[in-house]
Protein backbone atom coordinates (compact mmCIF):
# COMPACT_ATOMS: atom_id res chain seq x y z
CA UNK A 1 0.00 0.00 0.00
CA UNK A 2 2.80 2.43 0.88
CA UNK A 3 4.54 1.71 -2.42
CA UNK A 4 1.43 2.59 -4.41
CA UNK A 5 0.96 5.79 -2.41
CA UNK A 6 4.55 6.90 -2.97
CA UNK A 7 4.38 5.95 -6.64
CA UNK A 8 1.22 8.02 -7.09
CA UNK A 9 2.67 10.93 -5.12
CA UNK A 10 5.89 10.97 -7.14
CA UNK A 11 3.95 10.60 -10.41
CA UNK A 12 1.75 13.53 -9.47
CA UNK A 13 4.73 15.68 -8.53
CA UNK A 14 6.53 14.88 -11.77
CA UNK A 15 3.66 14.90 -14.23
CA UNK A 16 0.88 16.77 -12.45
CA UNK A 17 2.81 19.96 -11.88
CA UNK A 18 3.64 20.72 -15.47
CA UNK A 19 4.55 24.36 -15.71
CA UNK A 20 1.88 26.39 -17.45
CA UNK A 21 2.13 30.06 -18.28
CA UNK A 22 -1.50 30.57 -19.32
CA UNK A 23 -2.50 32.71 -16.34
CA UNK A 24 0.50 34.98 -16.92
CA UNK A 25 -0.29 35.29 -20.62
CA UNK A 26 -3.89 36.23 -19.79
CA UNK A 27 -2.70 38.81 -17.25
CA UNK A 28 -0.31 40.31 -19.83
CA UNK A 29 -3.13 40.47 -22.38
CA UNK A 30 -5.30 42.41 -19.92
CA UNK A 31 -2.45 44.83 -19.28
CA UNK A 32 -1.90 45.30 -23.03
CA UNK A 33 -5.58 46.09 -23.50
CA UNK A 34 -5.20 48.88 -20.95
CA UNK A 35 -2.05 50.18 -22.64
CA UNK A 36 0.20 49.12 -19.78
CA UNK A 37 2.89 47.72 -22.05
CA UNK A 38 5.80 47.99 -19.60
CA UNK A 39 3.93 45.88 -17.04
CA UNK A 40 2.91 43.40 -19.73
CA UNK A 41 6.57 43.03 -20.74
CA UNK A 42 7.51 42.06 -17.18
CA UNK A 43 4.71 39.47 -17.04
CA UNK A 44 5.56 38.05 -20.48
CA UNK A 45 9.20 37.76 -19.45
CA UNK A 46 8.09 35.56 -16.54
CA UNK A 47 5.86 33.54 -18.89
CA UNK A 48 8.82 32.96 -21.22
CA UNK A 49 10.91 31.73 -18.28
CA UNK A 50 8.21 29.12 -17.65
CA UNK A 51 7.85 28.16 -21.31
CA UNK A 52 10.77 29.40 -23.42
CA UNK A 53 9.22 27.85 -26.56
CA UNK A 54 6.04 29.96 -26.42
CA UNK A 55 6.09 31.92 -29.67
CA UNK A 56 3.01 33.93 -28.73
CA UNK A 57 4.78 35.30 -25.65
CA UNK A 58 7.77 36.42 -27.69
CA UNK A 59 5.48 37.91 -30.35
CA UNK A 60 3.35 39.81 -27.85
CA UNK A 61 6.37 41.03 -25.95
CA UNK A 62 8.00 42.17 -29.20
CA UNK A 63 4.95 44.27 -30.09
CA UNK A 64 4.82 45.64 -26.53
CA UNK A 65 8.46 46.71 -26.90
CA UNK A 66 7.56 48.34 -30.22
CA UNK A 67 4.64 50.15 -28.56
CA UNK A 68 6.99 51.73 -26.00
CA UNK A 69 9.52 52.66 -28.69
CA UNK A 70 12.11 49.96 -27.96
CA UNK A 71 12.61 48.63 -31.49
CA UNK A 72 15.93 47.00 -30.59
CA UNK A 73 14.29 44.73 -28.00
CA UNK A 74 11.36 44.06 -30.32
CA UNK A 75 13.74 42.91 -33.06
CA UNK A 76 15.56 40.73 -30.54
CA UNK A 77 12.30 38.95 -29.64
CA UNK A 78 11.40 38.44 -33.30
CA UNK A 79 14.87 36.94 -33.81
CA UNK A 80 14.28 34.63 -30.82
CA UNK A 81 11.07 33.47 -32.47
CA UNK A 82 13.03 32.60 -35.61
CA UNK A 83 15.49 30.55 -33.55
CA UNK A 84 12.53 28.44 -32.42
CA UNK A 85 10.71 28.42 -35.77
CA UNK A 86 12.81 29.60 -38.70
CA UNK A 87 9.84 30.14 -41.00
CA UNK A 88 7.52 31.92 -38.58
CA UNK A 89 6.02 34.63 -40.73
CA UNK A 90 4.73 36.62 -37.77
CA UNK A 91 8.36 37.15 -36.74
CA UNK A 92 9.56 37.83 -40.27
CA UNK A 93 6.73 40.32 -40.77
CA UNK A 94 7.59 42.01 -37.46
CA UNK A 95 11.20 42.47 -38.54
CA UNK A 96 10.04 43.86 -41.87
CA UNK A 97 7.58 46.22 -40.23
CA UNK A 98 10.13 47.66 -37.83
CA UNK A 99 12.63 48.11 -40.64
CA UNK A 100 9.90 49.90 -42.62
CA UNK A 101 9.23 52.23 -39.68
CA UNK A 102 12.98 52.89 -39.40
CA UNK A 103 13.00 53.76 -43.13
CA UNK A 104 15.16 50.76 -44.02
CA UNK A 105 12.94 50.02 -46.98
CA UNK A 106 15.09 47.48 -48.84
CA UNK A 107 15.43 45.33 -45.71
CA UNK A 108 11.69 45.67 -45.06
CA UNK A 109 10.80 44.64 -48.61
CA UNK A 110 13.12 41.62 -48.37
CA UNK A 111 11.32 40.47 -45.23
CA UNK A 112 7.86 41.08 -46.69
CA UNK A 113 8.84 39.10 -49.78
CA UNK A 114 10.03 36.26 -47.56
CA UNK A 115 6.65 36.21 -45.79
CA UNK A 116 4.86 36.07 -49.15
CA UNK A 117 7.13 33.27 -50.35
CA UNK A 118 6.51 31.18 -47.23
CA UNK A 119 2.78 31.83 -47.13
CA UNK A 120 2.38 30.88 -50.78
CA UNK A 121 4.00 27.51 -50.10
CA UNK A 122 2.38 26.58 -46.80
CA UNK A 123 -1.08 26.10 -45.29
CA UNK A 124 -2.21 28.52 -42.57
CA UNK A 125 -1.55 25.95 -39.84
CA UNK A 126 0.94 23.12 -39.79
CA UNK A 127 2.19 20.67 -37.22
CA UNK A 128 5.82 21.30 -36.35
CA UNK A 129 8.10 19.96 -33.69
CA UNK A 130 9.03 22.88 -31.45
CA UNK A 131 11.37 21.80 -28.70
CA UNK A 132 10.06 18.68 -27.02
CA UNK A 133 6.52 18.80 -28.33
CA UNK A 134 4.79 18.73 -31.65
CA UNK A 135 1.96 21.21 -31.96
CA UNK A 136 -0.12 23.13 -34.45
CA UNK A 137 1.69 26.36 -35.28
CA UNK A 138 0.02 29.30 -37.00
CA UNK A 139 2.21 31.25 -39.34
CA UNK A 140 0.49 34.33 -38.07
CA UNK A 141 1.25 37.04 -40.62
CA UNK A 142 -1.70 39.17 -41.72
CA UNK A 143 -1.17 39.09 -45.47
CA UNK A 144 -3.14 42.31 -46.07
CA UNK A 145 -0.66 44.13 -43.86
CA UNK A 146 2.29 42.44 -45.54
CA UNK A 147 1.18 43.59 -48.99
CA UNK A 148 0.21 47.03 -47.69
CA UNK A 149 3.54 47.79 -46.04
CA UNK A 150 5.48 46.23 -48.90
CA UNK A 151 3.69 48.61 -51.27
CA UNK A 152 4.39 51.60 -49.03
CA UNK A 153 8.06 50.64 -48.71
CA UNK A 154 8.35 50.32 -52.48
CA UNK A 155 6.83 53.79 -52.95
CA UNK A 156 9.21 55.31 -50.41
CA UNK A 157 12.15 53.56 -52.03
CA UNK A 158 11.17 54.84 -55.48
CA UNK A 159 11.13 58.42 -54.13
CA UNK A 160 14.77 58.03 -53.07
CA UNK A 161 15.92 56.63 -56.45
Amino acid sequence: MNRIFYFLLISFLIFGCKKDNTSLVNKAYDLEQRGEFEKAIVILTEAIKINPMDLDCYNNRAWDYYDIGDNKSALKDFEEMLKIDSINTAAIYGIGFINYKEEKYRIAIDHFNRVIEIEDDKPKFIFRKLGEEEKEVPFGADMKKVYHFKSLAQKELSKKD
